[in-house]
């Protein structure tokens, strides 16, 4: 069916800026379906979860136990509903990226070297302190506060035009998982 214009997403899709590619077998990755009821989107914070009526681990949005993930695409994809399992990237692995799920009271604490983790059930990231009790998914990388993906000037400059204005914000991190005890 044709469509006209452009349909704009709420958020930016997660880039992997430095260490994946999706087509060496090597990477900390993994597929498992989606939890029912549950909706993720490219670039949040996903966990494993066991759903005992079916046998099989799920992914649910945020953190709940375990090595966090990052969800690569969105649970909607044509491509994730027809394989049926939604692949993500481990915070044990070795990855540079870029999400817009961030907490937004922390903006200011998005400081290169700062240690990230889960915000709850959420699916964004938050700073963390340490002995917090909330593992450290990895250190802010590139940036001091968020990226501005919008226009810089005159035009579209190459700002990400596939995204709603309020959501152009970015913070890149580079992984490396501590369980970081209370």
């Amino acid at each position: 069916m044709p469509r006209f214009g452009t349909v704009k997403r709420q958020y930016p899709r997660v880039e992997v800026l430095r260490g994946y590619n999706p087509n060496e077998p090597q990477q900390l990755s993994q597929a498992f379906p989606v939890a029912d009821g549950v909706t993720i989107l490219s670039g949040q914070v996903i966990s494993r979860s066991w759903n005992g009526g079916l046998g099989q681990y799920e992914w649910v949005r945020g953190w709940i136990s375990g090595v966090p993930f990052i969800a690569i695409n969105d649970s909607s994809d044509a491509d994730i509903l027809e394989a049926g399992k939604l692949p993500a990237l481990s915070s044990a692995g070795q990855y540079e990226i870029q999400t817009g799920f961030w907490k937004n009271s922390d903006e200011a604490n998005f400081v290169v070297d700062a240690p990230v983790g889960p915000d709850g059930t959420t699916g964004d990231i938050q700073v963390v302190a340490n002995k917090s009790g909330i593992p450290i998914i990895g250190y802010v990388t590139r940036n001091h506060g968020p990226l501005d993906l919008g226009p810089s000037g005159s035009g579209n400059n190459g700002s990400n035009s596939n995204v709603v204005v309020a959501n152009l914000h970015v913070v890149s991190f580079q992984t490396s998982y501590s369980p970081n005890p209370a």
